[in-house]
């Protein structure tokens, strides 16, 4: 189990270790859930995974700590993460080396002087720090740390004079400046702490203590106070990604969201500050309802590529499309004005986008009987009328169920499936609030198709939906058979199966294997998401196709993403990673601003399948999407006559 995890994260052969992402926490002390408590760890695909701490140190630490023991900064920051988790005896060989070969002997001196400290060293710790001091001089950090080695040697009295001299060099360095403010308190309660804040914000160059200042202010109500210091340092330029977030989070947490924005936002730049600031800021534009900003804000942030803080990202997105929906609701879809069209599907919607690679896909032949799918009406809403609708699930599900059912007949059938789903011209999709009427439908359009399936959904007042279907023979007219289920779509799967199972059986479906031989049927806890990407990935054909504008999508990343993750939850179906492939495809044919930021995962995927597979050859797509241009000299073309080397020449020259 563990080699699959381990293999998994690093996305190489396990004897090939590699630094793997770990958000930077404090621990207390290690007995606090024991060695065997398990941590958090992300792939580099954003996926955050659990080992436990013992098989983070044997397995990942170590191995690491090794391998990148001749490299300054890759040891500097695998000794801070063990330090974050309290391995101190772990790392106090490569503390040693890192004294060795660190340029910066501050940084080195100081991690060694603390690891002794933690391992109750004090003396040597004492020692060390005192060589670094005789190399670079009396810096702030080098003097906290010293104080702290003669407090553990019972030095009081020189202690606390050093670290006086510390907070002197550097009155800005939060350890030192905290630590001799508490003894301050100690010695003569808040008045003191106070007379000695005071006396430190007074220093040459100080302006982090001027934000526990402000803090004090803010706590006793006096916004007026704070807000005066805050732009103050904010307009001298003197503060670093902690001042923001310190600013922010402050802020907000007595009660000031209007404030965070007015005040950090011009100043913020997510390249440069932590995220956590950015994270105060589209918390109080959310709460604010200025989804609009936190839109163009999570797009900056996002572009940082920073795994360990994409989930928190994406339920920031999820919460800033909530407010979108809310402030652009439906509304109805006269037909006498508004120019509405009928977008067909007659493929699978993830097989379009990629250039119609028909070495690839196979074709049914065109004489072969075929069954047209309309989009479930929505029953029992308040308002009887159709309406242009944003993507919210009962919309995304009334096109997802008979995108997913018409994939199936295209499988498992010798029946050609087509899909007909009703669109605003630069609008969105419309839905129903009634069933379609099937007699009606099948007479007109008894010479294209011989089949027709209609259908509703309801919501069921206990929860979850209420699904019927009917299945139309469109030369006669008649309704060959009808089947209702009740289900929760946003949970479970089986139904759907039991409904797709009786569709087949219904239309005669025999075949055992797929018309493709990578596809493979979802599995019932599949079912939910894979319906959802159906819905998502609809829309961005809508958008690729210039049907609907790209302002139109509500949590675009989402969307594209959506089928890379299940692709990693189930690796073994092939037909998920050409699903993402098409995604990113359609993303870069409509100009999305965001699609460039899948590129290192998207490669990754493609070459973690392996030089010989069939998603590896989709490769130039990818190529295409990301403006490799160069990328494609990979691929001999020989003389053009295969279909796979028609394939790659038209991307060259196409649009994707």
């Amino acid at each position: 189990m563990l080699k699959n995890i381990m293999d998994r994260i690093r996305g190489r052969k396990p004897e090939q270790a590699d630094v793997i992402s770990r958000p930077v926490q404090t621990s207390a002390d290690m007995p606090r859930g024991g060695p065997d408590r398990l941590i958090d760890v992300y792939d580099s695909y954003g996926q955050r995974l659990q080992i436990s701490l013992s098989e983070w140190r044997e397995k990942v630490l170590r191995p690491n700590l090794e391998s990148h023991r001749d490299s300054p900064d890759d040891l500097y920051n695998l000794i801070i993460s063990a330090m974050n988790d309290q391995l101190f005896a772990d790392v106090e060989v490569a503390a040693r080396r890192l004294i060795e070969i660190d340029p910066v002997i501050e940084r080195s001196h100081t991690i060694l002087g603390i690891t002794l400290m933690k391992l109750g060293q004090s003396e040597e710790a004492t020692a060390i720090l005192e060589k670094a001091i005789a190399q670079v001089g009396r810096t702030g950090t080098l003097l906290t740390n010293l104080a702290k080695a003669q407090f553990e040697r019972g030095l009081r009295a020189e202690s606390e004079k050093t670290l006086w001299e510390a907070v002197v060099a550097d009155p800005n360095m939060d350890n030192g400046v905290l630590w001799w403010l508490a003894l301050q308190n100690e010695k003569g309660g808040e008045e003191a702490y106070l007379e000695g804040l005071s006396s430190v914000c007074a220093l040459p160059g100080s302006w982090r203590p001027k934000l526990w200042l402000a803090r004090h202010h803010l706590e006793h109500g006096d916004l007026e106070q704070a807000e005066r210091i805050y732009r103050s340092v904010l307009e001298s330029g003197c503060f670093d990604a902690e001042g923001l977030m310190m600013i922010s989070g402050d802020l907000g947490n007595n009660g000031h969201e209007a404030k965070i924005i007015e005040l950090v936002l011009p100043v913020y730049e997510p390249h440069r500050h932590s995220p956590q600031a950015g994270f105060n800021l589209l918390e109080a534009m959310i709460r604010q309802n200025c989804w609009q900003e936190a839109e163009a804000l999570i797009s900056r942030i996002y572009a940082l590529d920073m795994p360990p803080f994409k989930q928190i990202l994406d339920n920031y997105a999820g919460r800033i499309q909530e407010l979108r929906s809310h402030a652009t609701p439906s509304h109805p879809a006269d037909v006498s004005v508004t120019d509405i069209r009928w977008f067909s599907i007659d493929r699978p919607v993830w097989s379009y986008g990629l250039n119609q690679p028909v070495w690839l896909f196979r074709q049914k032949p065109d004489n072969c009987s075929k069954i047209m799918f309309y989009p479930l009406g929505l029953v029992g809403r308040e308002e009887a009328v159709a309406k242009e609708e944003q993507e919210d699930d009962q919309g995304r599900w009334s096109r997802a169920l008979p995108l997913y059912l018409a994939e199936s007949v295209h499988y498992w059938s010798n029946k050609a499936a087509l899909v007909n789903i009703p669109v605003v011209m630069g609008g969105g999709p419309v839905v129903f609030p009634y069933e379609p009427d099937g007699r009606d439908i099948c007479e007109q359009v008894a010479d294209q198709v011989e089949y027709l399936v209609t259908g509703s959904i309801a919501r069921l007042s206990a929860g979850g939906e209420r699904i019927s279907l009917k299945v139309w023979h469109c030369q006669t007219g008649n309704r060959l058979a009808e089947k209702t289920i009740e289900t929760n779509l946003a949970k479970d799967g089986n139904q759907v199966l039991e409904l797709e199972y009786w569709l087949l059986k219904t239309m005669d479906a025999t075949a055992s294997e797929p018309l493709d031989p990578f596809y493979r049927r979802p599995t019932p806890d599949m079912v939910p998401p894979y319906l959802a990407s159906l819905g998502q990935a609809f829309m961005l054909s809508l958008v690729h196709n210039d049907i609907v504008p790209k302002g139109k999508i509500w949590g675009e990343r989402s969307l594209i993403e959506y089928p890379l993750r299940m692709a990693l939850h189930w690796q073994d179906y092939e037909h998920l990673k050409i699903f993402f492939l098409s995604n990113i495809s359609k993303a870069a044919g409509y100009g999305s601003d965001v699609v460039s930021e899948y590129a290192e995962r998207t490669l990754k995927l493609l070459k973690d399948a392996g030089e010989d597979s069939m998603v590896s050859r989709l490769a130039p797509a990818a190529w295409k999407a990301f403006g490799m241009r160069d990328s494609f000299s990979v691929r001999a073309v020989q003389d053009g006559s295969t279909p796979y080397d028609a394939w790659i020449s038209s991307l060259r020259e196409e649009r994707v």
